[in-house]
């Protein structure tokens, strides 16, 4: 459903940004979840490209635990 693929890890961050501003507008737990579920994959591919974790999570508004 969200754009989750990028080039740099740069782009990268800039879509997960523009993708949680959109997963947090969604209104009911269907829609919010299915960009959750987006958010979280960019998420994990910015880490397997060398983003720094803490950063990722705090524009997701993840924990780190």
């Amino acid at each position: 459903m969200l754009d989750i693929n990028f080039n740099t890890i740069e782009e990268g961050m800039e879509k997960l940004k523009r993708n949680v501003d959109t997963r947090n507008k969604m209104g009911g737990a269907l829609y919010f979840n299915i960009c959750e579920d987006d958010c979280l994959q960019l998420a994990d591919r910015l880490v397997a490209a060398g983003a720094d974790k803490v950063e990722i999570a705090a524009v997701g508004g993840w924990s780190l635990r």
